[in-house]
């Protein structure tokens, strides 16, 4: 059996957004003009689902998702030169726009893409296993519990609490 899951996002144009993420290189796996505006986009194994909804007004827009990568900086430069031979710019100001790779604090990049709809597309690379068990937040506690032998679960869900 396998399950996978994809995001169901919305936005003020479904043909905004056919246009934005073909110039990117998603491909279109599924549309619907009318009646209830829709589209289907997978780009290898990243798949996002679209609805258009009169009242999403992207600057408003709170949809966001994540992607997991083994390598974000391929990803980001893949997006990148198809926004600038395709759309000829790449705004970090305004939707839609690609944000630089960035190093978080527990170590992941980052780098975030934001859609015609407003939505933010989270676009991350997971890190090594061996670099897990050197973050502070992740040694053993024994608040947690009550035992020493276990992970503080709360500062690996939120770290930034």
């Amino acid at each position: 059996m396998t399950e996978f899951t994809i995001p169901v996002l919305p936005c003020s144009s479904v043909k905004d957004m056919i246009r934005f993420y073909k110039a990117i290189g998603f491909e279109i796996i599924e549309k619907q003009i009318s009646p209830d505006p829709s589209v289907h986009v997978r780009f290898g194994g990243i798949e996002i689902y679209f609805y258009e909804t009169k009242q999403q007004n992207s600057k408003d827009s709170s949809g966001t998702c994540y992607v997991l990568t083994s390598d974000v900086g391929k990803l980001y430069r893949s997006f990148a030169d198809s926004i600038k031979r395709n759309l000829g710019e790449i705004s970090f100001s305004r939707s839609p726009k690609v944000t630089p790779v960035k190093k978080l604090p527990s170590g992941k990049r980052e780098f975030n893409l934001i859609d015609p709809g407003g939505n933010r597309i989270r676009i991350q690379q997971r890190i090594e296993k061996d670099r897990v068990a050197s973050l502070p937040h992740l040694k053993k506690s024994k608040s947690f519990s009550g035992t020493k032998n276990r992970f503080n679960l709360s500062r690996l869900i939120f770290p930034y609490l």
